[in-house]
């Protein structure tokens, strides 16, 4: 993907269509630092490693992540920017 085009606009309003970032939905994780940062910016051209740390009571489930940049949110999750997380029982 190209470059995102020139200019500022208002948080919620389209903007910056090739630029991302994860959030998840139902974990108990940290919005600090590589883990659920969605105020975190993901340019075309570079990458971020995502790291949850679950909490060692964190319920067994299907959770789910998508972009969340605000502006472009909408289309990338339109356009299948979204996915699973299935967090298992741990060993006994």
């Amino acid at each position: 993907l190209g470059p995102d085009p020139e200019g500022k606009a208002p948080p919620n309003t389209y903007r910056l269509p090739n630029t991302t970032n994860l959030h998840v939905h139902g974990m108990h994780v940290s919005p600090l630092g590589h883990s659920d940062n969605v105020f975190a910016h993901v340019p075309p051209g570079s990458e971020r490693v995502y790291r949850y740390e679950l909490p060692w009571d964190h319920s067994p489930g299907t959770f789910w992540y998508h972009g969340h940049l605000h502006g472009s949110g909408t289309l990338q999750v339109g356009g299948g920017g979204a996915g699973v997380i299935i967090v298992e029982d741990p060993p006994n």
